[in-house]
Parts: structure tokens; C-alpha cells; sequence
């Protein structure tokens, strides 16, 4: 019995996928119109539309001492994402052409971050990054960065000049006394204080050197656009088209053949 049965129903499999490519078969016109139509529509749709290119340019900021009070992850939370209307504000004469930007953290970097740029125009993006910049600097907060770390390191410096100064004058009292024997030499040492202030002048030398190479936001390298545009992506959605108008010509065609069966049964 059971053995009739499993007969039976593979039978019934047989039939139903042999009924559903009978209707595939007769409706196969309508399926192929349908997936004709829709790839055809797709493809038409996606020459016609705008195309956008991308570049991308990494930043920095500009010295270590900036870097230790605003880190990149900040800068991107506060800035991050750039649309066309923020873009338009940044680069009056790109406006046209910049649709959006995003900063990108750089994984191991805390100085350094990335700037992805969709464009209109490929030609545009390298002056977009250089206003970006420009407008990175002009902010309140990156500028009072700068300000407060030109601030310590000038009372950093005068400081040195003025100790600097005060132990030259005094190396010179105590060889002047020794010449004119005056004080013994115990307890002085002019190596060691040689020693000392050229340590010193040392130390000041390079706060004067970062207090000249102190800066915001800079471009490392030149940005690099893409040569083909990454919208729109005309073979994904000619893909997407055929597969999805395959399936709606399918729905369609079992649909048809519903109601037909449908009606057929109703007049009988």
C-alpha cells in the first residue's frame, strides 16, 4: 500500500512540474517581452543618468603637538558626512559638481584620516579637497588648537631665553670671581653648566623649529580620482533587471493562467 501511495505521489510531482513548464512554454512570449522590456528600460535608464566619479585624498594634521589635542576620529564625528548643500557652502565654484563627501578613518592613525569624494565632474575633486582644507583650518575649535599650542610653546621658549640667559650671566660672575680668586671652585662646575645650558639652547632650538612647522589640516600626496565613474554601475543594474523582471514574467504568466482557469471553471 504504502509502495502505491510514494508511486502516487511522485506521479502527481510529475504532472504539477509538467503542467507549470506547459504554462512556461505557452506564456514564454509574455516572460520574454516582459524580461525584454525591463532590461531593455534598465539599460536606457542607466546610460541616460549622471555619472559620478570618485576620489579620495588623505589628511593629516599637520604637526604632533596639534595631534595630541584634536585627534582625526574627532574630526570626522563632528564633520562627517559632507552632502551636496555643505559641499556647495565649503567650494562655492564646485557646487555644481560635488555631490557628497565622507572622512574615512584610517585604522593605526590617530593623525591621520581619509576623504572620499563623489563628483560630477573628476576634474573638480583635487580643488574641492584643497577648499576642504582651507575650511578644516578656518574652524573654531581646530583654530583654537592652534592658537593654544603656538601660546605654550612661545612661554615655552621665552622661558628657556630667559633661563638661558640668567646661567650665562652667572657662569660669567663666577669665572669672573674665580679669575680674581674670589670663591674657590667647590660646589662649581663649568663643564657641568656648559653642559647644562647647551642642553638648553638645545631644547629651545626645537620648540622654535615646531613652533614654525605648527599647522592644521594638510593633504598627504595628491588626491586620486578614479578614471571610470562608480555610478551608475550599468551592467549590476541591467543584472538586477533581467532577474527580477524574470521572476515578475513568471508571477505574471502563473497569474494569467490562474484566472483563466478561474473563469473557465465558473462557466461550467
Amino acid at each position: 500500500m504504502n509502495q502505491n501511495s510514494n508511486e502516487h505521489s511522485v506521479t502527481e510531482d510529475e504532472i504539477n512540474l509538467y503542467d507549470l513548464w506547459k504554462v512556461i512554454a505557452k506564456r514564454k512570449v509574455l516572460i520574454i517581452a516582459v524580461v525584454l522590456i525591463s532590461v531593455l528600460s534598465a539599460a536606457i535608464i542607466s546610460f541616460t543618468m549622471q555619472k559620478v566619479y570618485q576620489g579620495e585624498a588623505v589628511l593629516k594634521i599637520g604637526s604632533k603637538d596639534i595631534s595630541e589635542l584634536i585627534q582625526a576620529n574627532i574630526i570626522i564625528n563632528t564633520f562627517n558626512p559632507i552632502n551636496q548643500e555643505q559641499a556647495g557652502m565649503i567650494s562655492p565654484q564646485n557646487a555644481v559638481a560635488i555631490m557628497k563627501a565622507n572622512f574615512v578613518e584610517i585604522k593605526g592613525f590617530n593623525d591621520r584620516f581619509k576623504v572620499v569624494v563623489q563628483s560630477k565632474d573628476p576634474g573638480k575633486i583635487q580643488d574641492f579637497v584643497k577648499d576642504l582644507v582651507m575650511f578644516l583650518n578656518e574652524n573654531t575649535e581646530i583654530k583654537h588648537c592652534i592658537e593654544d599650542c603656538k601660546e605654550l610653546l612661545t612661554k615655552r621658549a621665552h622661558e628657556l631665553a630667559l633661563v638661558i640667559q640668567q646661567s650665562e650671566s652667572l657662569k660669567k660672575s663666577y669665572e669672573k670671581m674665580l679669575q680674581n680668586g674670589k670663591v674657590t671652585t667647590l660646589g662649581f662646575s663649568p663643564i657641568s653648566l656648559e653642559r647644562q645650558l647647551s642642553d638648553m639652547r638645545i631644547e629651545k632650538l626645537i620648540i622654535e623649529q615646531r613652533l614654525e612647522n605648527i599647522s592644521g589640516i594638510e593633504v598627504v600626496g595628491k588626491p586620486s580620482v578614479a578614471n571610470q565613474p562608480v555610478k551608475p554601475r550599468i551592467k549590476m543594474n541591467i543584472a538586477l533587471a533581467g532577474m527580477a523582471s524574470l521572476f515578475a514574467g513568471l508571477f505574471l504568466a502563473f497569474f494569467l493562467e490562474f484566472i483563466i482557469k478561474m473563469k473557465n471553471k465558473d462557466k461550467k
